[in-house]
């Protein structure tokens, strides 16, 4: 005999069938949690937490500017490099060296020039957004390879060329599910 659903099984089905902008689900360690946009808003179900309203996708990618800009450069090159890779890191901001980012991250190292502070930070709120809702290894799938939203060229390719909007436009487009090619 089959068990009956459980309130977060039934509140899933529920979001699911409501939802109109898309869903996703990830793993963080042995806790497992979804999270839905529920026009425009990011609700997380998660196995320890129950339901949060994370807030608008707005509010969300807002938190992410604000942390990167109180955690300082070094620290969000640090982050990067652990997530994506010191080359990948180094083209997305557009230096020669493809190890310069292990520089950057070194508190006696150089300070990246401005134009690659800025294409930095865009990367860090890109993959901010992108990895929570749909974890690291799709978040780093998501930088790597050609994207729909962006013409067919890759998140690095576009963040390298300066392409702030369309870069966030489709980091949402990702994390909704609303992609209108």
């Amino acid at each position: 005999m089959r068990e009956p659903p459980s309130n977060a099984q039934v509140l899933l089905r529920v979001l699911a069938t409501a939802h109109t902008r898309g869903w996703v689900l990830c793993k963080k360690g042995c806790i497992v949690s979804s999270i839905f946009v529920v026009t425009g808003c990011m609700v997380q179900i998660s196995s320890k937490r129950g339901v949060v309203i994370l807030g608008s996708i707005e509010t969300v990618n807002g938190n992410a500017h604000a942390a990167a800009a109180r955690m300082g450069i070094r620290e969000v090159v640090r982050r990067l490099n652990a997530a994506l890779g010191a080359s990948m890191v180094s083209a997305m901001a557009g230096a020669k060296d493809p190890k310069a980012s292990y520089r950057w991250q070194r508190e006696d190292g150089p300070v990246p020039s401005d134009d690659a502070q800025s294409r930095i930070l865009l990367a860090h709120r890109a993959w901010t957004l992108v990895a929570d809702a749909d974890g690291d290894q799709a978040a780093r799938l998501w930088f790597l390879g050609a994207n729909p939203w962006l013409g067919e060229v890759s998140p690095v390719e576009a963040i390298h060329d300066g392409r702030s909007k369309a870069v966030m436009d489709a980091a949402v487009a990702m994390v909704s599910g609303s992609f209108n090619g």
